[in-house]
């Protein structure tokens, strides 16, 4: 019975490290997408949203509070302030720091940094999937506040899937990441849409069998408490939950 329970226990790593890449293999796949990463992400900066984002950043700082009004907008002029500013807060300063290079930079270090997140686990499918879709990625790091949701959702779906795969992530960081996600742009709800398809994968998995039932209750007996903590985190932002579920 030991003998059985050991095999049993050992084979979903076993099982995992069979699907994985030869070593020299995933290095040089996983340097061809960062390079190819870094690359697309450099731009020109075109996009109109960046001008606001500066400007508002710009006005946190020098009135030492966060608006309780628009203040930028004509036809919204007025109306309450729910935006978040965090990221409009980490432009102006790297704007100051640097002006529009660093910010084109940051767009392509935005790029990199999602894409890492996304490979970080070695396997040949995320490698190939990461290269097709690269540029719909980099579509989407021009430096605006809609890119940190690229960069949290990238970080949320590596974590939920190596949690699924091992049942060891370090899901502790979901909360902090979500403090971060719900003070720099409005799409933090993609964070709770993956917990909705992790918890639901998990059910699934009960469906095939004890032993994989075993193994997904014994997952979401170590997930579910941050995965809660996650819920709490939103709250975390200067207007409490009166703006995050606004």
């Amino acid at each position: 019975m030991a003998a059985s329970v050991t095999v049993g226990e050992q084979s979903a790593p076993v099982r995992e490290t069979s699907k994985r890449l030869p070593n020299w293999v995933a290095i040089v796949l996983i340097a061809v997408a960062l390079i190819y990463a870094l690359l697309a992400g450099l731009r020109t900066l075109t996009d109109f949203d960046l001008g606001w984002q500066l400007a508002t950043g710009r006005w946190v700082v020098h009135h030492n509070r966060i608006p309780s009004t628009d203040v930028f907008s004509y036809i919204a002029q007025g109306q309450p302030w729910v935006y978040p500013v965090g990221s409009g807060l980490l432009f102006y300063a790297a704007f100051l720091m640097g002006g529009y290079g660093l910010l084109s930079c940051l767009g392509a270090a935005a790029c990199v940094g999602s894409v890492g997140l996304l490979l970080r686990r070695g396997s040949t499918a995320t490698s190939a999937l990461a290269m097709l879709a690269m540029p719909l990625i980099a579509a989407r790091m021009a430096p605006r506040a809609d890119m940190f949701t690229v960069i949290l959702f990238s970080a949320f779906l590596s974590l939920l899937w190596e949690q699924f795969q091992t049942g060891h992530a370090k899901l502790w960081l979901l909360p902090g990441l979500m403090v971060a996600w719900v003070n720099l742009h409005l799409r933090f709800f993609a964070g709770f849409a993956q917990i909705g398809a992790y918890v639901g994968i998990e059910l699934l998995e009960m469906l095939f069998g004890a032993k994989r039932r075993a193994s997904a209750v014994e997952r979401i007996k170590r997930a579910w408490p941050w995965l809660l903590a996650v819920v709490a985190a939103t709250l975390v932002n200067p207007w409490g939950g009166s703006s995050t579920w606004h």
